[in-house]
Order: C-alpha cells, then sequence, then structure tokens
C-alpha cells in the first residue's frame, strides 16, 4: 500500500502516467537486469534509465 500511495504521489506532482520501479543495492550483485543498479556504478543510472525508458515507451506503441 506504501508504494502505491508513492507511485500515486510521483504521478501527481511529475504529470507522468507509469512510474518504472528501479532497485538500488548497496551489495554487489550478479545480475542483467537492467532495474537493478548496484550503488558503486550509480553514475551509470542516467543512461540506463534512458533505456529503460526508451524500452518501455516501444512496449506501449505496440499495444
Amino acid at each position: 500500500m506504501k508504494e502505491r500511495n508513492r507511485e500515486h504521489l510521483l504521478r501527481m506532482k511529475l504529470g507522468v502516467g507509469l512510474v518504472q520501479h528501479i532497485l538500488i543495492s548497496r551489495f554487489p550483485m550478479v545480475t542483467d537486469n537492467r532495474r537493478i543498479v548496484v550503488f558503486s556504478r550509480i553514475t551509470e543510472f542516467s543512461v540506463q534509465a534512458d533505456v529503460i525508458l526508451a524500452a518501455s515507451e516501444g512496449e506501449f506503441t505496440h499495444v
């Protein structure tokens, strides 16, 4: 419930229709999931976020 309220707040404040979840981990992780960002690589976050947003926009144009 708490996360839904946060999503609602983000949508209202930013005027967006969709909130994409990304996990930032303080611990090293071995994964190919682009939605998981290791804190030591936080500078790459912006690039990864742009890729995820572009991919998700492509998904919605096919619906």
